[in-house]
């Protein structure tokens, strides 16, 4: 437990059945209600791979978030990229993968460093892009892009907008 306890470096997210979600510094781990340790996506190795289970690997994973559906959504900060885990523990990555400040659709869109996640109320995702020192917004659904509107209208699409961080909170 001693060297899992130095490793426990990212988000904390629980689900709707009470599993409690951690990410450390390669993996995302679930706990269960019953205490039932078990690595729920990623490997003991650093890196940037998609796919089922271990075979996924992330770099980093400063923050959960949990959507509607069940997903676990992760600032992948090492990897400057945006990931998604389902609920059966299969991880794509929705955005980056290259250090930036694009907007764009997924891989298009770059990220640096982001350290938060979040689900506003109409299901976007909201990211601190840290080295960017701004907060960008990805909208749920994922088919087609579009433009974000800057209103509190739900925004179209998996498309990304920035915003910049007010002067006096830099």
């Amino acid at each position: 437990a001693h060297s899992l306890q130095r490793r426990l470096r990212g988000g904390i997210a629980v689900d709707a059945m009470f599993n409690v979600f951690v990410g450390d510094q390669t993996s995302i781990w679930k706990i269960t209600p019953q205490g039932q340790w078990t690595i729920f996506a990623g490997s003991l190795h650093c890196g940037c791979n998609d796919g089922a289970g271990v075979s996924a690997s992330f770099y980093l994973p400063l923050s959960l978030a949990i959507d509607a559906a069940g997903n676990i959504l992760v600032a992948d900060a090492g990897n400057h990229c945006i990931r998604k885990v389902t609920a059966e523990g299969h991880v794509t990555t929705l955005a980056g993968k290259a250090r930036g400040q694009q907007d764009g659709v997924g891989a298009s869109a770059t990220i640096s460093s982001p350290t938060d996640v979040a689900i506003d109320r109409w299901g976007n995702l909201v990211v601190c892009d840290s080295r960017n020192s701004c907060i960008r917004r990805m909208s749920a659904d994922a088919d087609v892009a579009a433009a974000v509107p800057v209103d509190r209208a739900a925004p179209a699409k998996q498309k990304w907008q920035t915003y910049p961080v007010l002067p006096h909170l830099q």
